[in-house]
């Protein structure tokens, strides 16, 4: 009889032992699919919840660092935009968008939000963001929402040298003021007058009592924007008292009375102001300093990188961390999640332990059992041997009796190992994300009247529910799963078998039969 034909009379001749080795290695098996499935399970969740964040970034100063460490240290030199212009041709980066950001003045238009530093008869203060793209990035990416209207064109992103520019407010804006598409409204914006006061007061340059130079634009709605938030979640979160505190809140309060228009609306308006401050200082008796015939326009901008891939980010920062100063930081949605590293981290720490413990456990236990096996079985293996098997043979019998009850053992505890995993391990998340939405709620809070970051440019960065990270965790079986569970698994059966198949080999016939 051939040895392979021996493989299976033996298992069906010893089917006690059989089934017991087939219930270890299923056991094992378990033990092993559940914590590979774990491990495996929170790597894809990493991924999904890093592709769900929207791969911008940009770079601005940390004031709050800056202060912390010296409140009287002088700022660094803001980045120029050649600066950034240079970083947008990093590989890593798809396109940037420049915005120039300022506020604008109106009598006659109501905020939505009141704000509480503006006294009875001054102008209401409006926030205004520039586009230099038709598409306003936080509506291309999610975070707004258009609800009626249209976006820029490419034509209306060009001075028409007409003083009248697209614009598209909040809806709730428009509600408050009863605004509609095709509306036409004007706001005005002031900027001190340079002058030195001992010239003034010389009575070098006539003042003409006009501190401010206004220039106004007439502006015609195009669209109506919203920024979407879950109150319900705020509520629950932070308390029906305390959401109104949080980023998340706030954030989308300073955006309800923002609006965006084109660039170039900045542009013209700083032009105009520098016109009508060199005409002031055309009536001085003496002669000014060369600064006041060439004022140079200043208009306050931020730019953002978008990156072919959120994946990238980590390079991109890498690749421009040597350009910056120690006060310079990145503003970027992966700060979303970096509260949640711990978390995750945590996890996988536990299954990685699981999966080690249970391997070497393994190891030790089935290759103890297989030896018990093989030693009540000495006297068949003399058998074989004086009969002129080759010990070769006998060897290859054992490993393949070892691997099909293996194989059958690893392939039921696959299937029950993930059903296994997906209960524990999601409960296991479940309870640990709840503990981190108790901690972290406290560092959510901004209180202030200025949020650093991306959210001034219409991108709010709300931390992720539980349920929604929840909802990511997939514990679901594929391919790699599949091929690292049986490369291990086996791979233990095979260390398991090695020693008592060693034993066979170096075996003498005649001690066997004693």
């Amino acid at each position: 009889m051939s040895y392979v034909k021996r493989v299976f009379v033996s298992l069906f001749r010893q089917p006690i032992k059989t089934f017991v080795t087939f219930l270890l290695i299923t056991v094992i098996g378990i033990v092993v699919s559940g914590a590979i499935t774990v491990s495996m399970s929170i790597n894809r969740t990493n991924e999904n919840l890093l592709r769900s964040i929207p791969p911008i970034v940009s770079i601005d100063i940390d004031w709050d660092a800056l202060w912390l460490t010296n409140p009287d240290a002088e700022a660094p030199e803001q980045l120029t935009t050649d600066q950034l212009r240079e970083f947008a041709s990093f590989e890593q980066v798809e396109t940037y968008i420049l915005n120039h950001i300022g506020f604008f003045q109106t009598h006659f238009l109501e905020r939505v939000v009141a704000d509480r530093w503006i006294q009875q008869g001054e102008p209401q203060q409006l926030y205004a963001i520039g586009t230099s793209t038709p598409n306003i990035a936080p509506i291309e990416t999610g975070a707004m929402v258009l609800i009626s209207g249209r976006q820029f064109t490419q034509e209306e992103l060009k001075n028409n040298d007409e003083h009248t520019s697209p614009i598209i407010v909040s809806e709730e804006f428009a509600i408050k003021n009863d605004l509609h598409l095709g509306s036409f409204f004007s706001l005005y914006r002031y900027n001190t007058i340079q002058v030195d006061d001992e010239w003034v007061w010389a009575g070098l340059i006539n003042y003409r009592d006009f501190p401010k130079a206004d220039v106004n634009l007439e502006f015609e709605v195009i669209g109506f924007f919203d920024v979407p938030i879950n109150l319900e979640l705020l509520a629950e979160r932070y308390g029906q008292g305390g959401y109104h505190f949080s980023f998340e809140y706030q954030s989308r309060e300073q955006l309800l009375d923002a609006f965006f228009v084109p660039n170039w609306v900045f542009e013209d308006l700083e032009n105009r102001h520098i016109q009508q401050q060199q005409e002031i200082f055309s009536s001085a008796t003496i002669e000014l300093p060369d600064w006041a015939y060439s004022i140079e326009p200043w208009l306050p901008y931020d730019m953002f990188f978008i990156l072919y891939n959120v994946a990238f980010l980590d390079e991109f920062k890498q690749a421009v961390e040597p350009y910056l100063s120690e006060f310079h930081t990145f503003y970027d949605f992966s700060s979303t999640l970096d509260s949640l590293s711990g978390t995750m981290n945590n996890l996988n720490d536990i299954s990685n332990f699981i999966l080690v413990s249970s391997i070497i456990a393994s190891i030790l236990i089935l290759g103890l059992i297989i030896m018990l096996f093989l030693n009540d079985r000495r006297k068949e293996v003399g058998i074989y041997l004086a009969l002129g098997e080759k010990k070769k043979n006998v060897a290859i019998q054992i490993f393949l009796e070892i691997t099909i009850v293996s194989l059958i053992g690893v392939t039921v505890a696959l299937f029950i190992g993930e059903r296994v995993a997906d209960s524990m391990s999601s409960n296991m998340i479940k309870a640990e994300l709840l503990r981190y939405e108790e901690e972290s709620i406290e560092a959510s809070f901004c209180l202030g009247a200025y949020c650093p970051g991306l959210a001034h440019l219409g991108f709010i960065g709300s931390r992720l529910s539980v349920d929604e990270i929840h909802e990511t965790f997939d514990v679901s079986l594929n391919t790699a799963t599949i091929i690292i569970f049986y490369s291990i698994t086996l791979g233990v059966v095979g260390v398991s078998s090695l020693l008592p198949i060693i034993m066979i080999l170096k075996s003498n016939p005649k001690k066997l039969l004693l």
